[in-house]
């Protein structure tokens, strides 16, 4: 029952957050090694490719939900902010599909699949916040390794039985929307109904609050996952869809550190708002957890390309330097970011995702021809370097914030 469930009288820990943000990015990473497995390095690619295409359109329909949700001075209900992602996703899925059929019209069903396990993820990230907001941290691990489950399971079977990407996708789709909705929403809807955070009225026209707040934070969150999906468009035309497979598996790294991130982020914002943060001591904290988590993942994606006899990205030194870069930055920038939103800075953190997505695409285009997926993480390392100085310069986070 709920109350099993609630870490009442606890101090918050991070850790859960972390720990469930690893096992749904270990998800992902499974998902892409079993369609490589079974399918391919090329559908494996397109796969990818799909998911390229509708992320940054469904990161700006997701309204900013981690950054706003605990960002807003008076507390939203989820009601409000389910309304509002309903409406978002299913524009979003809308103006993704029309984007395929102009550029990728043989992706046009993988991608409408993407497009609907892509709400399911963020209907599953309003649910988790929900509960973080009433101190359910470990239910929010626990439903992350069960959903995990949910997804990985159909997927395997349908790649083993039918070795279709379509039909799995399909099946994962629609157990995933099953335990989504009948998990991890009713666990979410009862905490809010028991402990209501709004009264009617605001919760009646939670929806506007939440379009209005979180348009502007999607927004530019939307330009710096554009940005980070360029090197993967770049790579692609030069390339091929098949290179943009070891660079996934790379570029996992720095997702897993993403997350863990996204969660150390969430709970500094939560106690922001009763106290002031040190920023800096954060940084060294975050960084000493993040570090380590680089370079084992380098280890295990080294072993992991000589198993799958991928690319061998493993030889070029270059590669692993820009991944440990970017595990070094992307917490300060990630910081930045976050002191920006909570001063509701929020056209600044457009402008600086324009001025990285434009520097990102000159270096990739510059680089990416001669030094492929190598030159591609470097790009990665160019823009997160230009991000985290323009964050710097926009708001001067951390003098502010110290």
């Amino acid at each position: 029952m709920i109350g099993s469930q609630i870490l009442q009288g606890r101090r918050p820990h991070s850790m859960y957050l972390v720990g469930a943000s690893i096992i749904r990015t270990g998800g992902q990473f499974l998902t892409v090694s079993l369609i490589t497995l079974f399918l391919g390095v090329e559908q494996a690619g397109q796969y990818v490719l799909a998911m390229a295409i509708a992320a940054s359109i469904f990161v700006f329909t997701g309204l900013g939900i981690n950054s706003t949700f605990f960002a807003l001075k008076v507390p939203l209900a989820m009601s409000g902010y389910e309304r509002a992602l309903l409406f978002s996703y299913s524009a979003g899925a809308l103006a993704t599909g029309v984007l395929t059929a102009f550029v990728a019209p043989n992706l046009l069903g993988i991608v409408a699949l993407v497009c609907l396990l892509k709400a399911l993820d963020g209907l599953s990230d309003l649910y988790a916040l929900t509960l973080q907001r009433h101190g359910q941290y470990r239910a929010v691990l626990t439903l992350a390794a069960e959903r995990t489950a949910v997804y990985l399971i159909p997927t395997a079977l349908a790649l083993v039985l039918w070795r279709n990407l379509v039909l799995a996708l399909f099946i994962t789709a629609v157990a995933s929307g099953v335990f989504v909705l009948a998990r991890n929403r009713s666990l979410a809807h009862r905490l809010e109904r028991a402990l209501p955070v709004t009264g009617p009225g605001d919760a009646a026209n939670g929806w506007r609050r939440a379009m209005t707040s979180g348009l502007q934070v999607g927004a530019g969150d939307a330009i710096a996952s554009l940005a980070t999906a360029i090197p993967q468009y770049l790579l692609s035309f030069y390339l091929g869809a098949a290179a943009l497979v070891p660079f996934t598996y790379a570029t996992y790294i720095l997702v897993a550190i993403e997350m863990v991130l996204n969660a150390r982020i969430l709970i500094w914002m939560k106690r922001a708002q009763q106290q002031r943060q040190p920023v800096v001591g954060e940084y060294v904290r975050t960084l000493a957890i993040v570090f380590p988590l680089g370079a084992l993942g380098i280890l295990g994606v080294i072993l992991l390309f000589k198993a799958l006899n991928l690319e061998p990205l493993f030889t070029d030194p270059w590669a692993w330097v820009a991944v440990a870069g970017a595990a070094v930055v992307l917490p300060a920038v990630y910081l930045a970011n976050a002191a920006l939103l909570r001063k509701n800075l929020y056209h600044w953190t457009i402008v600086v995702s324009v001025a990285a997505a434009a520097a990102l695409f000159l270096c990739g285009v510059l680089i990416i021809p001669q030094w492929a997926v190598t030159g591609a993480l470097l790009t990665v390392v160019c823009g997160a370097v230009v991000r985290l100085f323009g964050l710097l310069i926009a708001g001067r986070a951390w003098q502010r914030e110290t």
